[in-house]
């Protein structure tokens, strides 16, 4: 079983929580997490994108998920509707259904970026648990 859960600090933060029965399967919940905090309906998905990621320990992984997914909504205007995640050679492979922000109803302010040292992210006897926090 998969969670995800998305829940306002204060005005400028978001804490977002995940867990899944994989390391690839937790990120993916926490990319739903991310987009859960400001959108409470996901539009359909009209493309796709592919994004490697690659990093040292499993928190630089996930940092770069977040930060890529933070970055396509800054820069292209969509927002991930979906999310598979596979391992790769060094790294994480990434691919989102996305969907254009335009034609969304935010109910809170878009995410901004994440900082490595606000993320938690390690195996348990259960699966894998994750801990962010999001700038707003």
């Amino acid at each position: 079983m998969s969670i995800s859960t998305a829940k306002p600090l204060h005005a400028g933060d978001l804490r977002i929580r995940a867990w899944g029965a994989t390391r690839e399967e937790c990120v993916a919940q926490t990319v739903s997490a991310l987009v859960a905090g400001f959108v409470p309906r996901l539009p359909r998905q009209t493309s796709a994108t592919e994004f490697d990621v690659h990093g040292d320990t499993d928190v630089a992984l996930l940092v770069g998920v977040l930060r890529t997914v933070i970055s396509g909504i800054g820069a292209r205007n969509e927002i991930p509707v979906a999310a598979d995640v596979w391992a790769a050679p060094n790294g994480l492979r990434v691919r989102l259904g996305v969907a254009d922000l335009a034609g969304v109803v935010a109910v809170g302010a878009v995410p901004k970026g994440v900082s490595a040292q606000h993320v938690r992210f390690a195996p348990r006897t259960d699966g894998w648990w994750c801990a962010a926090c999001v700038d707003l």
